[in-house]
């Protein structure tokens, strides 16, 4: 069975069924208006949020950079719209989260530890500081780098 027969199964069950007719006419009208969004761009695919009663349509992009195209074409895309006949006055562009598509940066090389006569330094200068702050910092440097050369 195609996609478009389930969508068409789907909405007619709807409008069947009373308490169903308006939510059935709401979803025709967006499969419609996906339909128009999808014919007017067709460099990638976006999802119809919703439609608004001022006439703001909300839209999801794939990505920021897919956003920022989109909101610079938003003039054209919506003519493009209402030349099909939809009633849309603004576009209101969300990403999608979808954590599948981040690309995350390699990890780092390992650390190296401090070397021991590095932290015996440290602690000969947190000795003679003169600064509380600085002995803080240089003392919880020592402990976290003496704790990681226990590991």
């Amino acid at each position: 069975m195609s996609t478009e027969h389930k969508r068409a199964s789907a909405i007619d069950w709807l409008r069947a069924e009373p308490a169903f007719r308006e939510v059935a006419s709401r979803l025709a009208s967006m499969v419609e208006l996906q339909a128009m969004v999808s014919a007017s761009y067709s460099q990638s695919p976006l999802t119809v949020l919703s439609l608004s009663e001022d006439g703001t349509l909300a839209i999801a992009a794939r990505n920021a950079a897919e956003a920022a195209r989109l909101r610079q074409l938003e003039p054209t895309l919506v003519d493009n719209l209402r030349r099909r006949g939809a009633a849309v006055a603004r576009l209101r562009i969300r990403t999608r989260r979808n954590t599948a598509d981040a690309v995350r940066p390699p990890p780092g090389p390992p650390r190296t530890p401090i070397p021991e006569t590095a932290l015996s330094g440290f602690e000969a200068i947190e000795a003679s500081a003169q600064s509380e702050g600085l002995r803080r910092a240089l003392a919880a440097l020592i402990r976290h780098q003496r704790a990681e050369h226990d590991r």
